[in-house]
C-alpha cells in the first residue's frame, strides 16, 4: 500500500499510522489501545448504539464515538479522560438498571466465584452464579474496567418468561442489553432477517415478526447470534452448563450446512 493511503494522528500522545477511512476504534485497536464497547462488531457496519465508545477529540464539540467516527490526518485524541469514565460509567448504570445487576457489583463477587459453582442450574438468571456466561461475560469486563461499585438508578426488571422452545438455543431477554449484535449480524453478514428490534421505548426487546419463535421465523440456527451475544441472553442448550473451555480451536459447525 502506497504511504499517500495512510494517514497519522495521535491517539493518548502517542502517534498512530493506519489506512485512511478507518474509524478511531480501528485506530485505536491496531495501536493496543482499548476503548471500551458492548455494540461494535469487526468487519460490519458502525453502529454507535452503546455509546461507550466516546473519546475526546481536540477541537471537537461533545464527545464522539469512537466507532462512527473516521480519522483524520493530524487528529489528537484522548480516550480515557475523567469525565469520558465518568460518563461511560453513568452509561454502563443505565444499562444495568434494566440487567440483574447485584452480583455485578457485590464486594464479595470473588468468593462466590471461587465457592458457589453448584448454585449455577437455574431457570431464571438472577446473578452471575446463575447465569451460563459467568465469567465470559462483557458486561463483568466492563465493571472491572470502570471499577463500578454501586447503581444510582432504580432497578427496572422485564420479568419476561425465559423463552425454551427453540430447538438449539435458549433465549432469556431479561439479560439483554440491547446492543443489536445478534439483529446485525443475522441481517448483514447472514442475510437472514429473523431478528429484529421489536416495541419501543423501555418495552423494547429483540425479537421476530409477529411474536414467532426463531425456528418458526425461519431460522437456520447457525450460531451466530450466540457467538456475538456479549451476556447470557442467548445460550446454545448444547453445553450451556459446561463452564469455561480450557481451551479453544477454530473448526465448522456439524449442524449446519452451509
Amino acid at each position: 500500500m502506497s504511504k499517500q493511503h495512510k494517514i497519522t494522528a495521535i491517539i493518548d500522545g502517542e502517534p498512530v499510522q493506519v489506512l485512511r477511512g478507518q474509524t478511531v476504534l480501528d485506530a485505536a485497536g491496531r495501536a493496543g489501545i482499548y476503548i471500551p464497547t458492548l455494540c461494535h462488531l469487526e468487519n460490519l457496519k458502525s453502529y454507535g448504539g452503546c455509546r461507550l465508545c466516546m473519546v475526546d477529540i481536540k477541537g471537537w464539540k461533545g464527545f464522539p464515538t469512537a466507532c462512527t467516527t473516521p480519522l483524520e490526518p493530524g487528529m489528537e485524541i484522548r480516550t480515557k479522560t475523567p469525565e469520558l469514565q465518568k460518563l461511560r460509567s453513568e452509561i454502563l448504570e443505565l444499562t444495568l438498571s434494566e440487567h440483574p445487576y447485584t452480583c455485578l457489583v457485590c464486594k464479595d463477587k470473588k468468593e462466590c466465584t471461587d465457592f458457589m459453582h453448584t448454585t449455577r442450574k437455574a431457570s431464571t438468571i438472577t446473578g452471575c452464579n446463575f447465569c451460563t456466561s459467568n465469567g465470559d461475560c462483557e458486561l463483568q469486563d466492563l465493571i472491572d474496567y470502570l471499577d463500578l461499585k454501586d447503581i444510582k438508578f432504580p432497578i427496572s426488571y422485564r420479568g419476561i418468561p425465559p423463552e425454551k422452545k427453540n430447538p438449539f438455543y435458549d433465549l432469556d431477554y431479561n439479560l439483554c442489553v440491547l446492543c443489536g449484535r445478534c439483529i446485525r449480524i443475522c441481517n448483514e453478514e447472514r442475510n437472514s432477517d429473523v431478528l429484529a428490534f421489536v416495541q419501543r421505548g423501555n418495552t423494547s426487546i429483540v425479537g421476530t415478526a409477529f411474536n414467532e419463535s426463531q425456528l418458526e421465523a425461519g431460522c437456520e440456527f447457525c450460531g451466530a447470534c450466540v457467538d456475538v451475544c456479549p451476556t447470557g441472553s442467548i445460550s446454545g442448550k448444547m453445553g450451556k452448563w459446561a463452564g469455561l473451555p480450557s481451551q479453544s480451536r477454530e473448526t465448522t459447525c456439524v449442524l449446519c450446512s452451509v
